[in-house]
């Protein structure tokens, strides 16, 4: 099932998990449309040795703590977006070439976004109990944008 992960007004999550209750960092769920293979990664899923995708875990591989935010409070200029993707191994660590780019419109705010990322802590993504290497995409998107941002 594919779910939209929010920290308010800085990081929207797109990814394929089961609802989870809220987190003291203010994380909520919103459902989406399921796609029966696990939509928006149709490029990893031809890969050899290809990573799971978060439509083939139980519990998703990602950071231990919240993102910072890297919009300023408040902030009312125009919409800004970082679309992220890393490949968690199953010990945790980012793969080589993770944190990549995916799409952005503010290229100096992602060379933050990458700096924070490759600095932070992860979990693996679990499968069956067990640890396994996981691909897993983030979209950070300014406050206000989500509905009015333009990709």
């Amino acid at each position: 099932m594919r779910h939209s992960v929010f920290l308010p007004g800085t990081l929207l999550v797109l990814a394929c998990a089961p609802p989870a209750p809220p987190t003291e960092a203010g994380l909520r769920e919103q459902a989406a449309p399921v796609s029966s293979i696990c939509g928006g990664y149709e490029d990893i899923l031809s890969l050899p040795d290809r990573p799971l995708t978060p439509c083939e875990v139980q519990t998703q591989a990602g950071p231990t703590r919240p993102f910072r935010n890297q919009w300023p409070s408040p902030y009312d200029g125009p919409c800004q977006y970082v679309d992220v993707q890393v490949v968690v191994d199953s010990l945790g660590r980012l793969e080589p070439g993770s944190p990549s780019v995916l799409r952005t419109n503010v290229p100096n705010v992602a060379n933050i976004v990458v700096d924070e990322m490759s600095k932070a802590q992860y979990r693996p993504g679990r499968r069956d109990g067990a640890p396994v290497r996981q691909v897993r995409r983030f979209h950070f998107a300014s406050p206000n944008a989500i509905g009015r941002c333009e990709r």
